[in-house]
């Protein structure tokens, strides 16, 4: 249920941020302006050889012009197209249909007339089509690839748009000239086809009920302001006329020196890449930015409330305004928000969900550069509860902020969780990163910026009354959702032809970029003997210990070797464990205990593994430890808390039905193992009615009494831990070997099937498309890894070329060869593609003729190769999962670091190799495609020459 809150909480489409301000004393950051105004981002930190680059523009969707609204996240995407020097192999030539295409949507802008429209439309793609005679696809793209970048992309949000990559340490010159370079005269190409991929970006976002209640209740939260008025992904009637002259108008206010932030955070040296940075970035232009309006709110006239008809189950929010990111009151807010709720679930509002008294209640605090609100999402108990009854028991606990009556204890442990979480999240340099992007644009100096732990400590009881008493007063906006379906907005595939760049072809700028020299380097493996510490446990059991560089934050999980393979529903008492408390204490004072420990924990099943996860502040080990060995040794529920857990779960179970996603993954699971499918594993309604504690605790017993494998990341001793574990938990029980982790077989086909399940309110069709492969093997690893790199890698790879570049069919879409974990048994081709439901038909088509009749393009022989001679750089695991990739490795058969082998083997990489494999492990094999959408929208009769059409019913995948 938390997962599906966050699906209501995910306002990020809508471009809200709501981040706490979170940085590490021992960042070493230095800072800088160079001449054009570009401020400088330098974090040096040696922890993983790898550097995440980012570049932040100081303008988002909430500069957008209220007439062309979405224009900042299309820019976005635009600005992956290539310059005047590239992605073309002439723009001379080239300009002059990109200069009519401009005047073509300025004449679309002022027609109404539909048939006149279709003709200018037409006229567009026609000039589109005689400009790709000069331009080179994705050439951005693959000269990233070519430096081994990983997880190229961009976001845009209502403060922010930020451009965004991870890539070797030695290849940073080359980085920071084409970072810089993609914003010296671009040129957005393909704008008539990357239209499409927003328009299924938003169709996709639609499609989720989530979409159109915030929405709503955004729009009635900022009257005035864009954050409400305007949406990031653009109004359809904008989206419809997109101006593009408008585009570059944008470009040019907004994307100059002293309005952008480059950040780098990882593996380098700063004096090394200062004089890099000022050839590359020194060469952008500075300009005046347009001064930003302001936009008054004003305060709600009391009780303001909106009903609508837009979800499954009733759903509830509440909303306070306070104060935007700079304000001194922001930091109280934030520990007012823990004090509500929090990840330990002692917060007020949290109780409420554990004593039963509604089905959930969690607060959110959005925090933006010009205005901010207190938000809280609550979902009254699934039968006999009103959204006014819950809303009442909500506003009773927010008013005790206001009163004091609130705990000393709980201010003190809320304050404690939320430095160590701003610790642990900033060991990731991407997310480090992204913090530093928004600090930037919030005006926020480092030093405000390193001060949250002293602020939050600094705060008191009083800090808190008071606050409350200025913010959650009588005025406040509240929105009802019954049960019910919004109105999507419907937009028609468009008839034009898909437009090819030419293959092979290089721009000028590529030639020079591929002269630039490379710094030198070598990967820096993992070596089984010294980074990772194994020592023995009870039962045959294995604990590994990896060190914590960075901070004092542990993560201790323990993998008992059964899951619901051996012990059908153990998912659901691993669930039930989580409400479990020994004797001598109750659920309320665990959770207290532990959060004032500054530690937390859970309990979770996979197919083959009983989980346990504990984590939190080092110098607490032992003491967590003990407490969570009194769980794990005789765990109590309640006969309330198992009523809350089944409330939950059919309210989960009434949410998740309702997204296409979901039912995408069922029925995909259902091709795949048939009735051994986890969505027929479970328990029905009549059955979680009956659920009783005591055999669902029994249950996890027993998978505590099988072989575990325990992983450690700190800075205790592994002796030390060792002797913890022994000490506290019930290891000396365990007699039973661990059979995991399981492979399920999986079904036979003999010929191409198509299941589909007919989803009446589906925008979007979620299509998945299964190939049965063969037996893993090691050998094969290197030519694998190429075949996905070649065929679902990213905007360069066949996939997303194909059908998105191209033919504008999806904005997602992707896949790869998937192996299993362990050798001896099947892997298998899985690809996917959510698109408009009608273009089902087409997307069906290009992804079949891709699986069954895969181009060769030998001439990418050589960036394949480089790509991932050069992945090998990044590859290596954080200290937080190190030990656990060692145990993966260590299962399939490796004596050392598989990228050791992997980076000699891509040394002599040949096209054959991957085109061997492919034809051994998917060519010529039945299909089976997996369709969740609405058949009205796609020609059904057209989809018999792809395989065996089986309508499939919800009651066929769920159980």
């Amino acid at each position: 249920m938390k997962h599906l809150l966050s699906l209501l909480l995910t306002v990020g489409m809508l471009g809200l941020h709501g981040q706490n301000s979170k940085s590490s004393t021992n960042l070493n950051m230095e800072m800088y302006t160079l001449p054009n105004g570009l401020k400088v981002y330098l974090n040096e930190d040696h922890s993983q050889p790898e550097i995440y680059g980012g570049v932040a523009i100081n303008a988002g969707s909430k500069q957008d012009p209220s007439d062309a609204t979405g224009i900042a996240h299309y820019l976005e995407h635009m600005l992956f197209k290539g310059t005047e020097t590239m992605g073309t192999t002439d723009f001379s030539q080239e300009k002059a249909h990109q200069d009519r295409i401009v005047e073509l949507y300025d004449e679309l802008a002022q027609t109404t007339d539909e048939e006149a429209r279709k003709n200018i439309h037409k006229q567009i793609n026609e000039e589109s089509i005689k400009a790709a005679e000069f331009g080179i696809n994705n050439e951005f793209d693959k000269l990233l690839k070519s430096i081994g970048s990983t997880g190229v992309n961009a976001f845009t949000s209502f403060e922010i748009t930020f451009y965004h990559n991870t890539f070797p340490p030695n290849q940073v010159q080359k980085w920071l000239d084409i970072y810089a370079h993609r914003f010296q005269k671009p040129v957005f190409r393909t704008f008539q086809a990357e239209l499409e991929v927003v328009y299924e970006e938003k169709n996709r976002a639609m499609d989720g009920f989530g979409y159109s209640i915030f929405e709503t209740f955004l729009s009635n939260l900022f009257k005035n302001h864009p954050y409400g008025q305007q949406t990031t992904l653009g109004k359809t009637e904008h989206l419809k006329n997109p101006p593009l002259r408008k585009m570059y108008e944008f470009f040019d206010q907004y994307y100059v020196a002293n309005n952008m932030a480059l950040i780098l955070c990882g593996d380098f040296n700063p004096e090394e890449v200062k004089p890099y940075i000022e050839a590359s970035f020194g060469q952008l232009k500075s300009g005046e930015v347009p001064p930003y309006p302001e936009f008054p709110e004003a305060p709600f006239a009391g009780r303001e409330e909106v009903k609508m008809r837009a979800a499954p189950v009733k759903i509830g929010a509440l909303a306070f305004r306070t104060v935007p990111h700079m304000h001194p009151d922001r930091t109280t807010l934030e520990v007012a928000d823990y004090i509500l709720s929090n990840y330990s679930e002692t917060g007020l509002l949290d109780k409420l969900a554990l004593d039963g008294k509604l089905l959930m209640a969690q607060s959110q605090l959005l925090v933006n550069k010009d205005h901010g609100a207190q938000i809280y999402i609550f979902l009254p108990k699934i039968v006999g509860q009103s959204l006014n009854k819950a809303e009442d028991l909500v506003l009773t606990e927010i008013r005790k902020l206001a009163q004091g009556d609130f705990d000393e204890k709980l201010l003190e442990a809320a304050k404690l969780e939320m430095i160590l979480e701003f610790e642990e999240s900033l060991e990731d340099f991407e997310n480090r990163g992204d913090l530093i992007g928004y600090s930037f644009v919030y005006g926020e100096s480092w030093e405000e910026f390193m001060s949250f732990p002293g602020r939050v400590r600094n705060i008191t009881k009083a800090d808190v009354q008071k606050a409350a008493q200025s913010y959650f007063g009588e005025n406040y906006l509240v929105l009802h959702s019954g049960r019910g379906f919004s109105k999507k907005d419907k937009i028609e595939k468009p008839d034009i032809e898909p437009v090819k760049p030419k293959e092979g072809n290089k721009s000028a700028y590529a030639t020079y970029f591929e002269a630039l020299p490379e710094l030198e380097g070598s990967p820096r493996f993992v070596d089984f003997e010294k980074d990772i510490q194994a020592r023995s446990l009870p039962g045959k059991s294995v604990l590994y210990t990896t060190e914590n560089p960075l901070n004092q934050v542990f993560n201790l999980d323990l993998q008992f070797g059964a899951g619901t393979y051996q012990l059908p529903h153990l998912d659901v008492a691993a669930n039930l464990m989580n409400y479990a408390h020994p004797e001598g204490k109750t659920l309320d004072e665990v959770k207290q205990t532990f959060q004032a420990l500054g530690c937390s924990y859970s309990f979770g099943a996979s197919q083959s593994f009983f989980n346990v996860s504990l984590s939190g502040s080092e110098e607490q080990l032992g003491k967590a430890l003990e407490l969570l060995g009194s769980i794990m040794k005789a765990p109590i529920v309640e006969d309330k808390k198992v009523k809350l857990l089944v409330d939950n779960e059919l309210g989960g179970r009434k949410l998740n039905e309702r997204e296409p996603s979901y039912l995408g993954q069922a029925l995909y699971n259902y091709a795949l193992y048939g009735s051994a499918s986890s969505f027929l594993k479970r328990y029905n309604k009549a059955e979680l009615k009956k659920l009783e504690a005591g055999p669902m605790l029994e249950l996890a017993r027993q998978a505590m009494s099988y072989q575990t494998t325990v992983h450690y990341s700190g800075r205790k001793d592994g002796a030390m831990v060792e002797n913890l574990l022994n000490k506290f938990l019930p290891l000396s029980a365990i007699n039973r070997t661990s059979e995991g982790p399981i492979v399920l077989d999986q079904q036979a086909y003999t010929e191409n099937t198509i299941l589909l399940l007919n989803d009446k309110r589906a925008r979007q069709s979620q299509i998945y498309f299964y190939v049965p492969g063969e037996d893993f093997e090691l050998k094969n690893s290197a030519a694998r890894n190429a075949f996905n790199a070649y065929f679902g890698g990213g905007f360069s790879g066949l996939i997303l070329q194909e059908i998105r570049e191209f033919r504008s069919l999806a904005y997602s879409a992707g896949g790869g060869y998937r192996v299993p974990p362990k050798t001896g048994k099947p892997g298998y081709l899985l690809t996917f593609v959510g698109c408009q439901g009608d273009k089902t038909n087409e997307a069906i088509e290009v992804m079949m003729d891709l699986i069954n009749n895969m181009p060769a393009k030998t001439e990418r022989t050589a960036l394949l190769r480089s790509n991932l001679r050069q992945s090998v750089f990044t590859s290596r695991p954080g200290f937080r999962n190190l030990s656990q990739n060692y145990h993966t490795w260590k299962r399939l058969g490796y004596t050392e670091d598989p990228n050791i082998a992997l980076s000699k083997a891509y040394e002599g990489l040949e096209f054959e190799h991957l085109q061997a494999f492919y034809d051994s492990h998917i060519k010529g094999k039945p299909v089976v495609i997996c369709l969740v959408g609405n058949k009205k929208s796609f020609d059904l009769d057209k989809l018999a020459p792809f395989g065996k059409v089986m309508e499939i019913d919800k009651k066929q995948i769920f159980r």
